[in-house]
Order: structure tokens, then C-alpha cells, then sequence
């Protein structure tokens, strides 16, 4: 299975610089029993080998010439898509249609799944068409959403003002690459959640594994940017701890 890694936003609710983007902020993390501090981008693609994701596809935005940088160096074996255009979400998805054509791990650059164990029984569990991850929230307007009908999946919405549930969406997906055809790549600012639901509704078959919130983590926000430290933090130690 092949891996897809979008680190092309600009990061405005980050407060991230242009020129060092919030895929570099760095995270703690247990390798080889041993705590580090790595970039959460870093502990993205560690993770995506850790399963056995090994062809791993990176969108940078054409103006980001440290991550490009750190990539070269330190994983010269991943191939990087350049984002000529700032056009949203989806769009940074859809320039991988070329390079993929089966089902795919897809995960956010600035965000991530805490234990690499969990990782790895999503990988197991998936059997064809979409897999999804969510997590339950307080207020689902500010989340993509997975609408249930019982225990199927019959759709998502990006940010609905009327959540059909409370399953957030976590940027961590095994997609089908027929999502790749329901982009809209007409719009300034186009979403991945639209997409996904239009493979629902044409048919693929698709599942959910819901996790608990606290073991995705995002460094999307300025403000909550110390609880993302702290968190990956206490997950190391323990990790440590547990191996000892």
C-alpha cells in the first residue's frame, strides 16, 4: 500500500512562518527505546514505515524550501509532489492522482495517530474501500463528521451547522483511489470531505475505527500547541517505562 503525506498549508491558525512550516514542529517521540524530539512530520512518515507503508508520496507547497530541504536529507527515498497553487485540501490530494492507484494511507503533515501500535491494527483491520478514523467531540461544527445510519457509514460532511453525530473525522484515512474523481479542483478552496462522501454514495464500501480523542494529536492550533508537546511527552515516557 502506498502513502500519501499533505504538508502544503500555509498554517495560519499556527502561527506558523512561511518559511518553517508547522510540519516541522517538534514532538516527542519513542524510538529504539529511546525518547526524542523529532518534527511531527517526522513522527508522521516514522509511523507510515512503522506499518510496512514504505512508496510514501509528500505534497510541499512550491515556496517551502526547508521542508523540501529536510526531506532531501533526511528521507531522500520519499517523493516529493510540488503544490504550484493554494487551493485548499483537496487539492493537495488530488495532484497524488497521478502516482496512485490503489487504495492509499492518507495523513495530514501536522497531525497524527499517538501510538504507532493503533497505527498498525488500522492497517490490519482494512480489508477494500474506505477505512476511516474518528474520535467523539463537543462540538462536531468545527470537525468533518461521519454521518451513521446504525453502525454504517452513509456519508460525511465538512463542518456541518447541524452534526449529524458527534464522530469527528481524524486526518489519518485508507482511501480508495476513486476518491481522486470526486476533487473539485474548480474552487479556491476545496475540501477532501465532499470527495469521500460522493465515493459513499457511489457505492464503496466503507468502515469506521473509532479511537479515543486524546490519541490524535494536531499542531494545527498556536494555543493548544503546549498540550500537543505534553501529550507526546507522556506517551514516550510511559512507552519507556513499559519496555524497562
Amino acid at each position: 500500500m502506498k502513502g500519501l503525506i499533505t504538508a502544503a498549508g500555509l498554517g495560519k491558525r499556527s502561527m506558523a512562518s512561511k518559511y518553517y512550516r508547522k510540519e516541522l514542529f517538534s514532538v516527542y517521540d519513542f524510538r529504539d527505546g529511546s525518547v526524542v524530539i523529532r518534527p511531527i512530520l517526522d513522527a508522521v512518515i516514522y509511523r507510515m514505515k512503522y506499518v510496512g507503508v514504505n512508496e510514501i508520496y509528500i505534497v510541499l507547497d512550491q515556496e517551502d524550501c526547508v521542508t523540501k530541504k529536510f526531506i532531501e536529507d533526511s528521507y531522500p527515498e520519499l517523493q516529493i509532489i510540488i503544490q504550484k497553487e493554494r487551493r485548499g485540501y483537496g487539492y493537495a490530494v488530488y495532484l497524488a492522482r497521478e502516482y496512485i492507484d490503489s487504495p492509499f494511507v492518507l495523513n495530514a503533515g501536522d497531525g497524527m495517530i499517538i501510538d504507532p501500535d493503533l497505527e498498525k491494527d488500522i492497517l490490519k483491520r482494512y480489508r477494500s474501500g474506505n477505512f476511516l478514523v474518528s474520535f467523539r467531540v463537543d462540538d462536531p461544527t468545527k470537525y468533518g463528521v461521519v454521518r451513521m445510519e446504525g453502525d454504517a457509514v452513509v456519508g460525511v460532511v465538512e463542518k456541518p451547522e447541524v452534526p449529524p453525530s458527534n464522530m469527528a473525522l481524524a486526518a489519518f484515512y485508507i482511501l480508495d483511489p476513486s476518491v481522486f474523481n470526486f476533487i473539485n479542483i474548480e474552487t479556491t478552496d476545496s475540501e477532501l470531505t465532499p470527495a469521500i462522501d460522493a465515493t459513499i454514495r457511489e457505492g464503496v464500501k466503507t468502515d469506521l475505527y473509532e479511537i479515543a480523542k486524546d490519541q490524535w494529536i494536531s499542531v494545527g492550533q498556536a494555543l493548544k500547541y503546549v498540550d500537543v508537546v505534553n501529550s507526546t511527552y507522556r506517551f514516550a515516557v510511559d512507552r519507556m517505562s513499559a519496555v524497562r
